[in-house]
């Protein structure tokens, strides 16, 4: 009887560490995700103001090459709701 109960001891002493283990695997992935999100917003951030200063210098090519201004449908649209463009 005493093996018993030392084996059922036993048993529920491993499933609590095993529910402990999961439970901390768990918490460890989800801030992975949360931290790798942070850091992809940040690169997109930084892609998308790559993208705005090459569409800028295009803009600014095409008015040297045509002899004029071309403009800028941005500056349209701040105007009309009394923001500014940053860039």
């Amino acid at each position: 009887m005493k093996k018993l109960l030392l084996i059922g001891a036993v048993a529920a002493i491993g499933y609590v560490v095993y529910r402990q283990v999961t439970a901390n695997q768990a918490e460890e992935d989800l801030w992975n995700d949360a931290t790798s999100t942070v850091r992809d917003t940040e690169t997109a951030v930084k892609d998308a103001k790559v993208v705005a200063s090459d569409v800028n210098q295009v803009r600014e090519d095409a008015a040297k090459a045509f002899g004029g201004k071309v403009d800028d449908p941005r500056q349209d649209a701040a105007e009309a709701f009394g923001g500014k463009i940053e860039n």
